[in-house]
């Protein structure tokens, strides 16, 4: 594709145009033409790709003080381009001598707004951009009805490509060197994946593309899009992502909960015991007189003498086991889908809660740091959301009022 750099070296022309690498560009399809800033000039270049790019036009007049960001809008076949404080458009059936482009000045942003990337949405017919001051906004095509999405001034972002799919607008922070996603309708930041990140300055992710990100080295990540359930773990091979799941769970993203009770070795106890399948794992009880004593062994025993021998906080007396609203069973080991107990809106079906991405435990009560759930930059940490400092809840959703 190309996305590794684009380099391109004039062998025809008269006046020798140098080879330059971009890592903003975009496509006219229809034309066949491809629009590129250099990163090193800071010129817009455009080159016919019909003629495999060999020829290269270093567009004239365009920049002031660099060149980022350089879209294509196929609807009304303009370019537009940033220098970080003011949005510039030109119109591709305007070109002037020496292979310029007829521009005008669209949005001016703010002197420090430091934009460095656009996304033209053609299916609203908006262009969108993300400041260093945690701003995104857009406006329409025409030039009216400029919107602010998103605006968190008191958090430090350097957005340095971005890519919008639906309701989430993802970045590459430069600064913080990892890949971010903003959902635009509830304006809240939904994750930030610094995991993201690869060996080396010129290796961490650099570039959007259908959802997958490009490092500088060229190395796609399809994982970041990709959720790997029931704590599985995802890879990135040559062309796709593969999720590892661990023993108790299969599927292709392991979302199939294996049923470890109809597994060909028993879990629990072969004489006395009893089995009960939770999603992502299996609970052990014990026949009538018989009592769990080692998490799979039964012993014959008065319930009430075995520590913890009711489960799901149910109390013990007179050798009985009294189970909270949504649990049954002997040793209150059954989930009672008739007054549901499962939590974060989980729902239960056939005595099992069924939990979402991000949380785990019989009744889905439990961060699940592998899946992270938190929100806000808050760190996962031994199946904790770790909030900063104006959040709280479960999973820090909650902001504190000032």
């Amino acid at each position: 594709m190309g996305l590794r750099r684009a380099e391109i070296q004039s062998s025809t022309s008269t006046e020798v145009i140098p080879a330059f690498s971009t890592y903003y560009f975009d496509l006219d399809n229809t034309f066949h033409t491809v629009y590129a800033v250099d990163k090193d000039s800071q010129n817009v270049i455009k080159a016919d790709l019909s003629d495999g790019g060999v020829n290269p036009t270093v567009i004239t007049g365009l920049t002031e003080s660099g060149a980022y960001g350089i879209k294509y809008d196929i609807i009304y076949r303009r370019i537009f381009w940033t220098n970080g404080r003011i949005i510039w458009k030109g119109d591709t059936d305007s070109w002037i001598g020496n292979g310029g482009l007829s521009k005008e000045e669209f949005v001016d942003v703010g002197a420090t707004a430091d934009i460095k990337d656009l996304y033209i949405d053609h299916a609203e017919c908006r262009i969108y951009w993300f400041t260093q001051e945690g701003v995104i906004e857009s406006i329409q095509l025409d030039g009216t009805n400029r919107q602010v999405h998103y605006s968190n001034p008191s958090t430090n972002y350097a957005p340095r490509i971005i890519q919008k799919f639906g309701d989430i607008m993802y970045w590459i922070d430069s600064e913080r060197r990892g890949l971010g996603a903003i959902n635009l309708t509830t304006g809240e930041e939904v994750g930030f994946a610094g995991a993201l990140l690869t060996n080396g300055a010129d290796t961490y992710p650099f570039y959007l593309w259908n959802g997958f990100t490009i490092s500088r080295t060229g190395e796609v990540n399809f994982c970041y899009l990709v959720t790997c359930q029931g704590g599985g773990t995802c890879t990135n091979q040559e062309t796709e992502a593969v999720c590892t799941c661990p023993p108790t769970m299969t599927g292709a993203r392991c979302e199939i909960d294996i049923d470890e009770c109809s597994a060909e070795t028993y879990p629990c106890d072969l004489a006395q015991g009893t089995c009960h399948n939770t999603h992502g794992s299996y609970e052990c009880g014990c026949e009538s007189g018989y009592y769990i004593s080692t998490g799979t062994h039964c012993i014959e025993a008065e319930i009430c003498d075995v520590d913890d021998a009711c489960f799901h906080r149910g109390s013990c007396a007179n050798d009985t086991c009294f189970c909270v609203l949504g649990f049954l069973g002997l040793n209150c080991e059954i989930i009672d889908c008739d007054t549901n107990p499962c939590k974060i809106g989980s729902t239960c079906s056939n005595n099992e809660c069924l939990c979402p991405s991000g949380f785990k435990g019989s009744t889905c009560e439990s961060i699940d740091c592998i899946n992270d759930p938190c929100m806000n930059g808050a760190v996962c940490e031994n199946n904790s959301c770790n909030c900063p400092d104006g959040y709280t809840g479960l999973t820090c959703w909650y902001k504190i009022p000032d």
